[in-house]
């Protein structure tokens, strides 16, 4: 389970990286 979470977590991680490299916006928030 735990290392489900991580898998998880890291995917999440990954996706909003790329989604804030692509609309820094966000950030400023």
């Amino acid at each position: 389970m735990i290392e489900k979470a991580m898998w998880y977590y890291g995917r999440v991680a990954i996706l909003w990286s790329l989604w804030g490299e692509r609309n820094p916006r966000i950030f400023e928030i």
